[in-house]
């Protein structure tokens, strides 16, 4: 099994919003890739590369009866630890899978920009 590329995707989400998106994984030759024994977890941190606790963590569900389909959400409201509520924040994620026997491997990366959320 070939090793995964992680893939570069900024996020910009409001305080009181939220992201979601459906990924699709595809093997080179375009075909879906059989991800039912993978596990993903992503966590948002201060800082790429910083040791310690998430600010905030990913709710991820595979999409039943789609091979490598999966719904990836962040709330803005898990961010309101996050000092600077009136300014535009700049934080770092990713979200690694794990499949079979292989270490975790990331799959997705980015920045995160966290707007103020200025409407309920």
């Amino acid at each position: 099994m070939d090793r995964l590329s992680p893939i570069y995707l900024p996020i910009e989400l409001n305080r009181n919003g939220s992201w979601v998106r459906t990924i699709l994984l595809y093997d080179l030759s375009g075909n879906p890739v059989d991800a039912s024994h993978w596990t993903l977890a992503g966590a948002v941190k201060a800082a790429a590369g910083v040791s310690g606790g998430a600010l905030a963590t990913f709710t991820i569900t595979p999409t039943p009866g789609a091979d490598g389909q999966y719904l990836i959400e962040l709330l803005g409201s898990d961010l309101n630890a996050v000092d600077g509520d009136q300014a535009i924040v700049r934080l770092a994620y990713d979200i690694r899978a794990t499949r079979n026997t292989y270490p975790p491997e990331i799959l997705l990366q980015g920045p995160v920009i966290l707007n103020p959320g200025v409407t309920v």
